[in-house]
């Protein structure tokens, strides 16, 4: 059987071999349900050690669940969030928000998955205190942005300070927040303090764990937290098996460690492609997310070897949408050397 070779997403590549392991200990014995054990403990311990404070972590078999329990603590069903057109809750998340929360959503322009401040700002100015209007309370944005563009820490303390200024929330979607930890070399505590984050999401799922984590650092939803964790449906009963993924990447910061590996994967990618006739790159590659335009013919060569996603929707960036050749690679934990030179041998040969 020909394997053909992942450049789709990061859970392509499955479970970091530590968290099997400790998945497969904590199998070997009885304990409690519903977070009721020892290793759910564990794991809420090291978050509070990761966040500098006692903060609420709850976890999730998915990103999007995270996403939409986290806001529907924050939001009435009359009030709506602020994000970019390509936040994930908007693209990839099936309405799970409008559903759940009963509330809506405000989309801003993006060049590359962040909003400006000017732009908030705006809307805000137009939005008057009637009920005739959805009243904005929370501000969505995602780090790294779903384009793989990082937030810069000074920016995200300029928005967290106009939120809180104007009675605003500021969610932070952390699907690949690994990547930025490795790539600003953040601490957690003193970043998510500075910046005023309301909630966060803490990727595990991309970086080969089996759940991701939304963290609550914000005390008044502290309570809430729980009934809503239950009534989504993700309060599940094996609460050890998750918390034995999790505390298995963040020991020796295994998590950093990973997605470490993703980033140099991207930049050994782009730096081998970057001048190749064959590869234009639209966007900088700060992660390990690389967007470009290929010619026609060559993806029916990738295809024989190759899985990856040609982004030709209405979800893509408005410049690139009408292009049948933009395409996203994206490499992972778990991609190795031989894999990006295979893909760049595959691309160079191309005529």
């Amino acid at each position: 059987m020909n394997r053909k070779i992942f450049f789709a997403g990061e859970p392509n590549a499955g479970l970091h071999s530590k968290v099997v392991e400790a998945i497969s200990r904590v199998n070997s014995y009885k304990d409690g349900g519903y977070r009721g054990d020892e290793e759910t403990k564990l794991m809420e311990e090291n978050f509070n050690r990761l966040f500098g404070r006692t903060v609420k972590s709850l976890m999730f078999s998915s990103g999007s669940a995270a996403n939409v329990t986290g806001l529907a603590m924050m939001l009435k069903p009359w009030q709506s969030v602020i994000c970019a057109e390509t936040g994930h809750i908007h693209t990839y998340e099936t309405g799970a928000l409008q559903r759940f929360a009963g509330c809506s959503i405000e989309l801003l322009p993006t060049a590359d998955g962040k909003i400006s401040l000017q732009d908030v700002d705006r809307l805000l100015a137009k939005r008057p205190v009637e009920n005739i209007y959805s009243q904005p309370k929370v501000v969505f944005v995602t780090q790294p942005t779903e384009m793989g563009i990082l937030w810069r820490n000074d920016e995200l303390k300029e928005l967290g300070k106009y939120c809180h200024k104007h009675d605003i929330r500021l969610f932070v979607d952390g699907a690949r927040l690994a990547q930025a930890a490795d790539k600003l070399e953040t601490d957690l505590a003193s970043w998510t303090s500075e910046i005023g984050a309301d909630m966060l999401t803490w990727g595990g799922i991309k970086n080969g764990g089996l759940a991701d984590v939304l963290v609550i650092l914000n005390e008044n939803f502290f309570t809430e937290a729980d009934f809503v964790f239950k009534q989504i449906g993700q309060d599940v009963a094996p609460s050890r098996t998750y918390a034995a993924s999790v505390n298995a990447l963040l020991e020796n910061d295994l998590w950093v460690a990973n997605a470490h590996q993703a980033n140099n994967m991207a930049e050994r990618l782009y730096t081998s492609l970057r001048d190749s006739k064959n590869v234009e790159f639209v966007l900088p590659v700060e992660t390990n997310l690389l967007w470009s335009i290929i010619p026609e013919g060559l993806e029916e060569k990738l295809n024989d070897n190759f899985i990856y996603y040609q982004e030709t929707n209405d979800l893509s960036l408005a410049k690139y949408r009408e292009n049948p050749f933009f395409t996203r690679w994206v490499t992972s934990w778990a991609t190795t050397h031989g894999e990006v030179d295979a893909l760049v041998d595959q691309v160079n040969r191309f005529r």
